[in-house]
């Protein structure tokens, strides 16, 4: 003997009391912010896509901002600001790269990157230098702050 159920169901929605039109619908699941509305705040968003309006800034202000993506994280920017009070830490791809591509611009404001007198060699050990591989793969790599940029060819191949 078959037995056969079947349960059907109106899709989910959120519908607005005020317009009595749909805010949010399972059967579509975008969320759009009206235009009206400049800052979001929240806990936590999962998301494929983060995005300005066109000729907008998109500005994101967290007190600890994690950014995870299964098959990578890829970020375009006509100019991109990160800026971090006590830290900014990029953990590396599989491959174990970080790519930057574009005109890589290191603060030397009081602010900034502490300036060492690595050229006469005199830097702590306990620094690094950041070096850039010349040629058409340009990479950073880093070597002890006492210590020229010197690399490999396999690396910078």
């Amino acid at each position: 003997m078959l037995l056969y159920i079947e349960i059907t169901s109106l899709p989910f929605q959120i519908i607005s009391s005020q317009t009595l039109r749909p805010i949010f619908s399972a059967q579509h699941p975008v969320v759009s912010i009206d235009q009206k509305i400049k800052k979001l705040s929240t806990t936590q968003i999962v998301t494929n896509k983060i995005r300005a309006p066109i000729d907008e800034t998109l500005k994101i202000v967290a007190e600890n901002l994690s950014i995870r993506g299964n098959e990578g994280i890829r970020m375009e920017s006509n100019a991109l600001k990160i800026v971090g009070t006590t830290s900014v830490t990029f953990n590396t791809s599989r491959d174990g790269s970080i790519r930057l591509n574009g005109r890589v611009v290191l603060d030397s404001s009081s602010r900034g990157l502490p300036l060492s007198p690595s050229p006469a060699l005199s830097a702590s050990i306990d620094a690094f230098r950041v070096c850039v591989c010349s040629g058409l793969q340009q990479k950073l790599f880093l070597t002890p702050g006492n210590k020229p940029c010197e690399s490999s060819n396999a690396l910078c191949s």
